[in-house]
């Protein structure tokens, strides 16, 4: 893997535990460029109820106060002078937080070029406030995104699919016994919302595992649901345990997951879980289904799926040994950082697009169809 030059990057995001902002900038730091890390909200606390709760508090407090005028300014002036002082070679946004005013000072304050990397499906764009700002390129994980943003605005959006991190999750010791705790038929990991919790309605057969915070208060679970949940964040080695503890890691996307997938593929892929995921457009040019994940279309494929493998253990750790390999060699915060920075540079555009039909456009013939009929 080609190694960028090193660099001095600013890093703008979050950096809590399994954040966006804390895999890159660890892991810039460890490809040996210089890091400086600007937060621009609230800091999230790691705990149980309270501490979600209190986190909850204060983002929403946040939310309304970074409205008011004083304490705009007070935030924006924290950031340029920031810039200022750092003067960085690169400014790398990992989600949007900037306005676009703020991008355009910063990049009068310095020579740095100025990138985006926004780690969310479309259902994240909010007020897509990004896309007005001098950023040099935009990153986004579905290249349905991509392809779009290309076509209709011209702008320079790049394919960059999420990854997993290998130092912080870690593979657990094959030498001991996989805990009680972590042991099942199924598992997954990730905030509860009401397509997961009617996706996972339908396997109150199996012994099911779902890790991750407390549901919202309005959520009313279904009681098969309620049996599956465990109320614990995991992450980092966690996480790992908790994903090679289950015989399948069941991955359903969002529908929002248009041709792209989320982070939870590589983390599954790269502990070397097995995985049974929604079967995507983009997925092939990252994992080969049946070799490396293992795929479905629809609740009966699920059922019939999920039946078989968990018959079939020597084919699942084969699939999940696969995955892992495919995952170190291809598929780390590394792998990502350095097609960043070289796109930057010039010297390549983002990860390479998959081959995937564009029906933006009607067929020539059909809009010859349609001239005629409008004469």
């Amino acid at each position: 893997m080609q190694s960028s030059k090193k660099q001095r990057i600013l890093a703008i995001g979050k950096f809590g535990t399994e954040q966006l902002g804390l895999h890159v900038a660890e892991t810039l730091e460890s490809m040996g460029h210089e890091v400086a890390r600007f937060r621009p909200g609230i800091k999230r606390i790691a705990g149980g109820k309270l501490a979600q709760t209190w986190t909850k508090l204060k983002n929403v407090a946040w939310r309304f106060a970074s409205k008011i005028p004083p304490v705009r300014k007070t935030r924006r002036k924290r950031l340029f002078n920031r810039a200022k002082q750092f003067e960085p070679d690169v400014v790398l946004e990992c989600g949007s937080f900037l306005y676009p005013d703020e991008i355009d000072r910063i990049k009068g304050l310095t020579d740095a070029k100025c990138a985006l990397w926004f780690p969310d499906s479309v259902a994240g764009f909010g007020g897509h406030k990004f896309l007005l700002g001098d950023y040099d390129a935009l990153f986004f994980k579905d290249p349905y995104i991509v392809r779009a943003l290309q076509r209709r605005l011209g702008i320079s959006a790049f394919y960059l699919p999420e990854c997993f991190n290998p130092d912080r999750h870690r593979v657990p010791d094959q030498t001991e016994e996989t805990s009680p705790k972590w042991t099942c038929d199924i598992a997954t990991a990730g905030s509860m919302y009401p397509y997961r919790a009617k996706f996972f309605e339908q396997l109150s057969a199996y012994d099911v595992q779902i890790w991750g915070n407390q549901p919202p208060v309005w959520l009313d679970l279904p009681p098969s649901v309620k049996r599956m949940q465990r109320t614990e964040f995991v992450a980092d080695g966690e996480k790992a345990q908790a994903f090679t503890g289950a015989k399948i890691v069941v991955n359903n996307l969002l529908p929002t997951e248009v041709w792209g997938v989320n982070a939870r593929t590589f983390e599954a892929a790269g502990v070397g879980a097995f995985q049974l995921m929604d079967r995507q457009a983009g997925l092939s040019q990252l994992y080969e289904e049946g070799k490396e994940v293992a795929c479905f279309e629809d609740h009966d494929e699920l059922i019939t799926k999920i039946e078989y493998y968990l018959e079939h253990d020597a084919e699942r750790r084969s699939i999940a040994e696969a995955a892992r390999e495919r995952s170190l060699s291809e598929h780390t915060y590394k792998h990502r950082l350095v097609t960043l920075l070289n796109t930057l540079d010039g010297e390549i555009e983002g990860f390479p697009m998959p081959s995937i039909e564009w029906h933006e456009e009607l067929p020539e013939d059909r809009l010859h169809d349609l001239s005629r009929a409008e004469l």
